[in-house]
């Protein structure tokens, strides 16, 4: 079929697809047509900044963006149909690795091969020039609007759009994790200050905050919800409880974070905080009126659209409150966990105003992070659903599975959390034992003297089992042939052989704490070195397994605690693997290396490891 001019019938299709709207400095470098994504044609569009797959312009469907910031590597192949195929692997805001297959609808095998090489070749081009001039999409970067820092994009709290180079607010009475803080934003750095360790505080770089949302708990607290990038490149959650039942109403004070935040990450700069609200001395005037109708600062706030260099509204794509991605202006589901939403979308701002104060519920879609807690994949409760454009028949069949009943009084005090799944000492020994990530990043923070008693436990079950499976033993044996073993078949004989083993593995504890902080300097790391021993003494654990399990688990539990030094470095202090492995394996060589020598010196008086 044609038309009047005699153009076949699919390029009135063309001239129907969707044009994109370019940001500032944008152009459109190729575009092609009849491009299937999961049985779904598109018409792709390739920029300097994204790749755009926009449908028929009848559907009135969003089209599916994808930062080139995320794009890991690309990949050519072909489908069962012998159709060309490019896979491309996106590196999703949870840490995780997506993957994306392009397929080159055709007609006849072979027609279209060449596109698909030179597809390929452009996307890669722009990776390696990406790669080389800008940091990853997660550091404050907007898809949609060029670079980050453009100084012509004026703030959204500054009418005047001048910002300053340093910032300082405050906000008393924050809870994280059940515990108390007052949380300070001192020049790009937030501190969360403990009045029983002032001189300790927890910080947390603004650069490495993705996104950032307001909600309401289910006790009605105001929360401040981060989306934070770790060092190893991973993402964690962080809930942060403004405690109501101080200052009355603080959902204003929330939003006027939420505002200034979110500025910050829009533009690279802080705007003017007095007009979020906030005093001159960086505080919040207590009693202001809360709730998103009740004079926030969202509510006084109007995006300008020069934010994102696009003229159509909204100026800023939303953040998707489940996994931290961006969604498009106009779009009904996320890209990335594929969850979605109604009214067409979260509107210009991912904080208060986006959503209805309705409390932290399973269908919101949150991570399983109720009482605050960094988390990773290892921890979700369920599966979330991967990025994908639903057809429209079937948008609504099937849902995400979430769990069944949030969880109650978390911030509020009002629950105590259940064992093995908190940090009681039951809760640690589990944690450090199946996941020792989340182990490292729940007592993340504590102090020496808070990290001894544990390890006192972890030794005494250590010598006190092994002492007494040798006491067992020993009194069936032949003293002449098994004189170290046979020194354990009086009562006496295994108090005294417990306390050697106490002796020992102290020791050992103590050498791999100053091995480690030597490892971590030599691998490059250059922050504060104040942890390794707390360390140390965690990555012990693997010796109460070791203890109740006879002889087997005294193999076992030196390579666990090996690892447990590599995770405790990588979580603690924000290292790479690769920094981690080197700091690891430094103290794992030099503690067995200094042990090895010491016991085979002859005199070293440890009579039950035989040495005489």
């Amino acid at each position: 079929m044609s038309d009047a001019y005699g153009l076949p019938e699919y390029n009135i299709w063309v001239i129907l697809t969707r044009i994109p709207e370019l940001g500032s400095g944008e152009e459109i470098i190729l575009e092609m047509a009849s491009i299937g994504v999961k049985s779904i044609e598109f018409r792709l569009f390739l920029t300097n900044n994204r790749l755009i797959l926009a449908e028929d312009r009848t559907k009135m469907s969003a089209p599916v963006e994808v930062p080139l910031q995320v794009l890991k590597y690309v990949s050519a192949g072909r489908n069962l149909s012998d159709e060309p195929t490019l896979s491309l692997s996106l590196s999703a805001p949870d840490g995780s690795q997506k993957k994306m297959v392009l397929v080159f609808i055709q007609d006849f095998s072979g027609t279209r091969d060449a596109e698909c090489s030179f597809l390929q070749r452009e996307i890669e081009s722009l990776i390696s020039v990406d790669k080389s001039s800008n940091q990853f999409a997660g550091k404050g970067y907007i898809p949609r609007s060029g670079e980050r820092a453009n100084n012509k994009v004026h703030s959204r709290t500054s009418p005047s759009a001048v910002s300053s180079g340093k910032i300082s607010l405050s906000a008393s009475n924050v809870v994280v994790k059940s515990r108390e803080y007052t949380l300070k934003l001192e020049d790009r750095v937030f501190l969360l200050v403990d009045e029983n360790k002032p001189n300790k505080p927890s910080q947390i770089p603004l650069d490495a905050v993705r996104s950032v949302e307001g909600l309401t708990g289910d006790s009605g607290e105001p929360l401040l919800i981060f989306m934070v990038e770790a060092g190893n490149g991973s993402m964690r959650r962080m809930v942060l409880s403004f405690s109501g039942w101080y200052d009355g109403g603080r959902s204003a004070e929330r939003d006027a974070w939420v505002s200034v935040i979110q500025d910050y990450i829009a533009t690279g700069e802080f705007g003017n905080p007095l007009f979020a609200g906030f005093l001159a001395d960086g505080s919040f005037p207590s009693g202001s009126p809360g709730g998103i109708g009740g004079g926030s600062a969202h509510s006084q706030a109007v995006p300008d659209s020069s934010v994102s260099g696009f003229n159509a509204a909204p100026p800023v794509p939303s953040t998707c409150p489940s996994c931290g991605g961006s969604i498009p202006p106009g779009g009904k589901f996320c890209s990335f966990c594929g969850r979605k939403f109604s009214g067409g979308g979260l509107g210009p701002f991912s904080g208060s105003g986006s959503l209805p104060d309705a409390g932290i519920s399973d269908d919101l879609g949150i991570y399983d992070a109720d009482d605050g807690q960094f988390i990773d994949d290892s921890q979700k409760s369920g599966k979330m659903n991967k990025g994908r454009r639903p057809p429209a028949k079937k948008s609504s069949s099937k849902r995400v599975k979430r769990r069944k009943t949030p969880r109650k009084g978390v911030f509020s005090g009002g629950e105590n959390p259940p064992a093995m799944a908190d940090n009681s000492v039951p809760g640690r020994i589990v944690s450090f034992l199946m996941n020792p990530s989340g182990g490292f990043q729940m007592t993340s923070g504590q102090s020496l003297a808070e990290t001894v008693p544990y390890f006192a436990l972890v030794i005494v079950i250590f010598s006190l089992v092994n002492s007494f499976y040798l006491f067992l033993i020993g009194g069936g044996v032949d003293a002449s042939e098994y004189p170290v073993i046979s020194s354990f078949g009086d009562l006496g004989g295994m108090v005294t052989g417990a306390l050697e083993m106490m002796l020992i593995l102290v020791f050992i504890t103590l050498l791999a704490g100053i091995f480690l902080r030597i490892g971590l300097i030599i691998a490059g790391y250059k922050g504060s070195n104040e942890d390794e021993m707390r360390i140390a003494m965690y990555s012990a654990t693997p010796f109460i397994a070791g203890g109740i399990i006879p002889f087997f688990g005294l193999i076992i539990a030196p390579l666990w605690s090996a690892y447990l030094l590599m995770a405790g470095a990588r979580e603690t202090h924000g290292t790479s693997t690769g920094q981690a492995l080197i700091a690891a394996g430094f103290c794992v060589v030099l503690t067995v290396l200094l042990f090895v020598i010491f016991i085979t010196a002859g005199d070293s008086g440890f009579a039950v490891l035989g040495c005489e």
